[in-house]
């Protein structure tokens, strides 16, 4: 196996040659799931072995078809199942030349104009809260999820989850105790408003890619799940945090909101920021001061207890 192919496992390149034969690859991620840019003649394409099932894989092309319909996505081409008989969960989309979001803003880039952003930002956050609901009750739409009868259980059994992996990062027992405080009201705060939606839970940064000529694209499709709207525009701002660009974003995202969906958007960032940190936690990636957000330089850590604190201040 050559330095082009270094990652990508010998079966997978096997059956990618029987696709694509005399194709040259690159390894783009070996994180959650195995990417690789697939070039044909100068025609590039990526194959996406699905090894960490988050979301069926039907499911997943259902969201792509749909939200393809509001903002431009990743053309799905090919779809292989494992039920159908193929050595593997895999997608074959056409491959998108640019830089994703999250390197964009961290290297504070030629970021699009915040109209174009905020835009497509809506537009996406509408498209999906037009995605079917998989199953009934409150959760995350994943592989083997838990579905819960009401919105705290849901945002509650999370949190406890979440907070088991990193309770013990946190040095600050005043933050300690909020969070735990918190988490035992059932996230009261957090859960304002009863418009209830399909909400793109996972809207990591670097799901969407600006090209050379400004466009935008979204190039994986997000993990969704059932939730409030204040939820929606939170998984979108919390990765605006540091940035200006939040206050630009939730002036629009925000529009027709009561006072207390507003405030709602404060806790469910912190419940992402959790949940973040508990991914990194779980993944055991190194030093946990050295963890970030996608798409910004502020420690995760520090982000997550400066948010914390200020929300808890009622804590003795």
């Amino acid at each position: 196996m050559d330095s082009k192919t270094q990652g990508i496992d010998e079966e997978f390149q096997v059956f990618l040659d029987q696709i694509y034969p005399g194709a040259n690859y690159d390894l783009l991620s070996d994180g959650n799931n195995l990417v690789v840019k697939v070039n044909v003649d100068g025609q590039f394409f990526v194959a996406k072995k699905i090894v960490d099932v988050d979301i069926p894989i039907d499911y997943t092309n259902t969201i792509s078809q749909i939200i393809s319909k509001s903002i431009p996505t990743q053309e799905v081409i090919r779809v292989f199942r494992q039920a159908d008989g193929a050595p593997f969960d895999c997608v074959i989309s056409r491959y998108i030349n640019g830089r994703d979001l999250a390197e964009i803003v961290e290297s504070e880039g030629n970021m699009p104009s915040d109209e174009e952003l905020t835009h497509f930002l809506i537009k996406y956050m509408k498209a999906c809260s037009d995605l079917p609901r998989l199953l009934p009750g409150f959760g995350l739409y994943k592989t083997g999820a838990k579905y819960f009868a009401s919105h705290g259980e849901f945002l509650q059994s999370y949190s406890y989850k979440y907070w088991q992996r990193v309770r013990d990062l946190i040095i600050d027992k005043s933050v300690r105790r909020w969070v735990e405080d918190w988490i035992e009201s059932g996230l009261a705060p957090a859960l304002a408003g009863s418009e209830y939606r399909t909400v793109a839970i996972d809207s990591n940064l670097k799901n969407f890619i600006v090209q050379p000529n400004g466009s935008l694209s979204m190039i994986n499709v997000p993990i969704v799940g059932w939730s409030n709207r204040a939820h929606a525009v939170a998984c979108i701002s919390v990765h605006y945090r540091n940035h200006p660009f939040r206050t630009t974003f939730l002036n629009v995202a925000t529009e027709g909101f009561m006072s207390e969906e507003i405030s709602a958007i404060d806790h469910l960032e912190a419940w992402y920021l959790l949940g973040i940190l508990s991914f990194y936690a779980m993944k055991n990636t190194g030093d946990p001061n050295r963890w970030r957000n996608w798409g910004t330089s502020v420690p995760l850590l520090r982000d997550f207890s400066e948010l914390v604190s200020k929300l808890g201040t009622h804590v003795p």
